[in-house]
């Protein structure tokens, strides 16, 4: 049913979707069957993952402290 929808799509600019297609990581392109999507993106994420934990906590012990 999507692929029906996305056949028919026509793009008012073609050029914005080159963009957006050029700004997907080439690992999500791999013909790799022991490619772990996954895996690969918790590795990318992980400082970001880094930063909310750490914001999160910074947050929690400032509102314990000033309750």
């Amino acid at each position: 049913m999507f692929k029906d929808h996305v056949a028919d799509y026509k793009s008012p600019d073609p050029r914005v979707d080159q963009e957006i297609i050029d700004s997907i990581d080439e690992a999500y392109f791999k013909d790799d069957q022991t490619f772990d999507i996954v895996e690969y993106d918790l590795k990318v994420c992980k400082p970001v993952v880094a930063l909310c934990q750490l914001v999160f906590t910074v947050a929690t012990y400032t509102f314990v402290y000033y309750c």
